[in-house]
């Protein structure tokens, strides 16, 4: 309910060895468990054999990153790229790097628990011998630029840790109860939606708009959404005006089309804005978010009070 935790259930398909039916589909039950955390994407992939017999059988886990930028992604062409590689730390550690133009290192590592039975730079595989009945776990840590010796810690203790900390974040807001359930469940829900979406940053709470293309700060997004959940909760507000003072533009600069006292409009911290061979490392080309910053501002003081962050504003 509150979206600390993502659950796949899945089943096998037929599976056949030379023309043989070796393994009917709907024996094994297969249970994934992801949530993100620090950095971190945990799994947990739970196996129960429901057949009669015993089940012998591979699990494949595939995996590469091409560090592609979001701006590739989204169809950008560009004449060079760093360069990328893979090295294997262990029996049970991966690690996928990127040297970008920009001279950052960019790292992803995997850890896996309990090691597989074959590792490569690219694939994980696992040989199972599961009597029926049994249940089975393997667990997959997936950080991003964090040390490469630095281990995960267990997916468990992880997930307690991230549930308590989502619990902490969401205290102090206010909490709406009517006389209708499935108005009540849809309240919930969207509480959990937006606890999702704030992300921590150094000037405080900020409400990114969605993954993948809008996972970044937004000034026109954050202050509307900061200015809709006054009443609920103003703390999502003085994040969002640190943050956007913090980043207020100083100079001029046509390519950003930045003049100094301007509100950011977007930011980007990808190798090609770092490159500028787009312009949104910080862009301030909005009509309105300066105007909804000063808006914001007077109405975060009208309902809190707060005289003391306006002034540091």
């Amino acid at each position: 309910d509150d979206n600390s935790a993502l659950t796949v259930d899945l089943t096998n398909s037929d599976v056949y060895r030379h023309d043989r039916l070796v393994l009917q589909k709907d024996t094994l039950h297969i249970i994934r468990s992801i949530f993100l955390w620090r950095g971190t994407a945990y799994q947990r992939i739970a196996l129960q054999n429901h057949g009669d017999r015993l089940a012998s059988f591979d699990l494949t886990l595939l995996f590469d990153n091409d560090f592609a930028d979001l701006f590739e992604v989204r169809g950008e062409r560009r004449a060079r790229r760093g360069i990328g590689a893979s090295r294997l730390l262990g029996p049970s550690d991966v690690v996928l790097e990127y040297n970008g133009l920009d001279g950052k290192t960019r790292v992803t590592a995997l850890h896996f628990d309990p090691r597989p039975t074959r590792l490569a730079v690219n694939s994980a595989i696992y040989h199972f011998e599961l009597a029926p009945g049994h249940v089975t776990s393997l667990f997959v840590a997936v950080s991003c630029n964090k040390p490469v010796m630095q281990k995960p810690v267990p997916f468990f203790r992880g997930l307690l840790a991230h549930r308590r900390e989502m619990r902490r974040s969401s205290a102090g807001a206010a909490s709406i109860e009517t006389s209708n359930n499935i108005f009540n469940e849809v309240l919930c829900q969207a509480m959990a939606d937006l606890n999702m979406l704030t992300t921590e940053t150094p000037q405080g709470r900020y409400p990114y708009a969605g993954i993948p293309w809008y996972s970044t700060t937004f000034g026109r997004d954050g202050l509307i959404t900061a200015m809709q959940m006054l009443w609920v909760d103003p703390r999502v507000a003085q994040g969002v005006l640190r943050r956007l003072a913090f980043f207020q533009a100083k100079t001029v600069d046509p390519r950003a089309d930045a003049e100094p006292g301007k509100i950011l409009h977007e930011m980007r911290g990808g190798e090609m804005a770092a490159l500028r061979e787009v312009p949104f490392a910080q862009y301030y080309g909005s009509v309105d978010s300066t105007p909804l910053f000063v808006l914001l501002a007077g109405l975060y003081v009208e309902r809190t009070g707060d005289e003391a962050t306006l002034a540091e504003l």
